[in-house]
């Protein structure tokens, strides 16, 4: 992979991605701090070094980092996993988050991360990658309509929190709608899915 390679920008120094190593966990957390911030979750961020080091460095990581470098300014990074689509019986990667600081913004930081995640899904015989977009950010949207994505107004993101994964762990799944009066809203803008 060339994770290393210069991508091309507009000015100042060249963009590089690479994968994330242990070292790069304090500017993780950082990024996913401001990434928390800008989507209004600064109240529920709870990274910590031991848990980016378990989920991204450990014997049973679960996702990948990479990250982009101006020179030697961290300017921006994504987390992404493998999945399976059942439909094309092929992998996917799930883009779970990409942040670009707001002043690396415009140099191709943003393009040279998804190049990389493109590249790792040609690797491996991907056949989508996908993630999720606040609806409201249209800065976003309209990068990521640049790139070739194609919303998908069928699909609603839905999850649960972990006190609803301890619910249904013992069969007593619990129904915030109900308990609200409000039904299931989509919260997120999905990429087509399979």
């Amino acid at each position: 992979m060339a994770y290393s390679e210069p991508f091309p920008q507009s000015s100042q120094d060249p963009v590089t991605v690479r994968r994330a190593v242990p070292a790069d966990i304090p500017d993780l957390i950082e990024l996913t701090r401001q990434l928390a911030q800008f989507q209004d979750l600064g109240d529920r961020f709870a990274a910590t070094e031991e848990g980016i080091r378990a989920g991204l460095f450990g014997r049973h990581r679960s996702a990948e980092a990479i990250v982009a470098q101006c020179g030697w300014e961290v300017a921006g990074y994504a987390i992404f996993a493998q999945s399976f689509s059942s439909t094309r019986c092929r992998p996917k990667l799930i883009v779970e988050d990409i942040f670009v600081m707001p002043g690396c913004r415009d140099r191709g930081v943003g393009s040279a991360l998804f190049q990389a995640i493109a590249e790792q899904a040609r690797e491996r015989g991907a056949g989508r990658i996908e993630w999720t977009v606040l609806r409201d950010n249209q800065e976003a949207l309209q990068f990521y309509d640049r790139l070739g994505a194609v919303p998908s107004p069928e699909w609603v993101t839905c999850g649960v929190d972990e006190n609803a994964i301890d619910a249904l762990s013992t069969g007593k799944p619990s129904n915030p709608s109900e308990a609200s009066g409000q039904a299931l809203e989509p919260r997120t803008s999905n990429l087509e899915r399979d």
